[in-house]
């Protein structure tokens, strides 16, 4: 938080930087899974909120607004990190301060996943190995390994 930055202060000589990278979650999961919509967007230099929020809405691109935007912000950084519909609709209030019904939550997860399939494909993969083995050990972009119990841990890694 802003008021808190004086707090952090870098010795002489020293600066300290801060970098925000465009939708950089989004793209790592884009890279890992090669979810061929998602790629897509991000080759075309796409806005990838914009583009989920135009897919559950069924809204031109050009037309989606900023209220919009921010409910495909949640339904992006939800789903691909493996909620089901329910947490969706707690997820989207407590952090977006949207409210959205069971039966919203369950249309924008079947649109999200049926757009997005190779991240679906990944969910199901990842749901399947721990259902076999009980566990899975998933592998970051840069090779860290972690062994996951649970399937929102495994997804939760790239």
């Amino acid at each position: 938080p802003k008021d808190l930055r004086h707090l952090f202060t870098a010795p002489e000589g020293y600066s300290i930087i801060t970098a925000d990278y465009s939708q950089i979650e989004l793209r790592l999961v884009a890279e890992y899974t090669k979810d061929e919509n998602m790629v897509k967007a991000f080759k075309e230099n796409k806005d990838l909120h914009k583009l989920t929020a135009s897919i559950i809405t069924g809204k031109n691109y050009e037309e989606i607004t900023k209220e919009e935007r921010n409910l495909a912000k949640a339904i992006n950084f939800g789903l691909i990190y493996g909620i089901s519909p329910k947490s969706l609709m707690d997820y989207a209030s407590s952090n977006y301060g949207i409210n959205i019904t069971l039966p919203e939550a369950n249309k924008f997860h079947k649109n999200f996943f049926e757009f997005y399939k190779d991240i679906k494909k990944w969910h199901e993969e990842t749901k399947n190995h721990l259902n076999h083995h009980g566990y899975i050990i998933a592998k970051t972009l840069l090779g860290r390994r972690i062994l996951a119990k649970k399937f929102t841990d495994a997804v939760n890694y790239p």
